[in-house]
């Protein structure tokens, strides 16, 4: 991964390192040169040292120091983004063209300035986070249907108690006091409209009472005319492998049914759990990586409420787990169609 060694290690530990920083072939398991990553530094510009035409991939400025010493970073010569790959003392080797623009013949004494742009602000993304890109969600992530950011303010409470969420670094931390019984904590808001799905991870911040503790968070859809919930969790059942559940209340404080419920080898935080609503039927799914998800649960929208739901949320309940309180970390939350 991005800015770890593999030197220390051998064998499959170095090889899972390598593969996922990219430094070795999936296909041929043989070595590959490291890409490099994006660069930056402050009041980079410099004069063209002689004019360039429109396929020219080494240019001369007057001051190469003042940019990084190594690719790659973005220059603009006009009107022209170039990628410069590499430097060496004055010299930059550059691809042309880029980010939607055309290559084009340069002056003597053109400005050459290094920029930040879209492009390599998410670069940065895929260089230090090996999931930020279009196909793989981003931590610290909170979003709505039409990508607006979400707080813990734009959810409100069920049955709140004494329990307190925190915002931090992007996330949402939920708190809950101990409970001797089925008790859920619940921050909800809501629904998009049909269909609809929500991809949220969460990073449980649990204790276990001995025998009796059966902590539990996830997502979960309501019926704010019945205060219905059917919800997806994490929990932890009598200091056993964690469990993932799709359970059914009446209301906050009163359990109707546990519809499915097994052990969860999900390997590595958070838990990746996704509801969806297709107007017809509401859908449970659960994955390792929230990339590939596994469908756990299916039945109609009305077989348990009376309309369907109209808003969602995610909650903490510590039934059982009655001498000290417990947390949960909403660490991303994404609405789709």
């Amino acid at each position: 991964m991005p800015g770890l060694g593999v030197t220390a290690l051998s064998g499959p530990e170095a090889l899972l390192l390598c593969l996922l920083s990219g430094l070795v072939s999936a296909e041929t398991g043989c070595a590959m040169a490291a890409p490099n990553k994006e660069q930056f530094k402050n009041d980079a510009s410099s004069p063209l040292n002689g004019g360039i035409n429109d396929s020219t991939t080494s240019i001369v400025v007057d001051t190469g120091s003042v940019f990084p010493s190594s690719g790659n970073f973005r220059v603009i010569i006009d009107m022209e983004i170039m990628i410069c790959t590499a430097r060496s003392t004055n010299t930059l080797t550059v691809q042309r063209g880029k980010e939607g623009t055309s290559a084009a013949s340069h002056s003597d004494d053109a400005k050459v300035t290094h920029i930040v742009t879209q492009a390599s602000l998410l670069q940065l993304l895929r260089d230090n986070l090996p999931f930020a890109d279009s196909t793989h969600p981003i931590m610290n992530s909170l979003t709505d249907i039409g990508g607006a950011t979400l707080t813990g303010s734009s959810f409100t409470w069920v049955n709140q108690g004494g329990a307190s969420f925190t915002d931090q670094n992007g996330c949402i931390y939920l708190e809950a006091p101990a409970a001797a019984g089925e008790n859920i904590r619940l921050l909800k808001k809501a629904a998009p409209s049909t269909p609809y799905s929500i991809i949220a991870a969460f990073v449980p911040n649990f204790t276990i009472n001995g025998a009796t503790g059966q902590p539990s968070g996830g997502v979960c859809f309501r019926e704010s005319s019945t205060g219905k919930i059917y919800s997806l969790v994490m929990e932890i059942i009598n200091d056993k492998q964690p469990h993932y559940a799709c359970h059914k209340y009446t209301d906050h404080d009163t359990l109707t049914v546990t519809v499915k419920s097994h052990e969860w080898v999900a390997p590595l935080l958070p838990y990746w759990l996704k509801i969806r609503d297709d107007g017809t039927n509401t859908v449970f799914f659960i994955s390792h990586n929230g990339i590939n998800f596994i469908q756990v649960r299916s039945e109609s929208r009305t077989a348990f409420m009376l309309g369907g739901a109209d808003e969602v949320g995610f909650y903490i309940n510590l039934f059982g787990q009655n001498d000290i309180s417990n947390g949960l970390e909403l660490v991303h939350w994404h609405e789709e169609a």
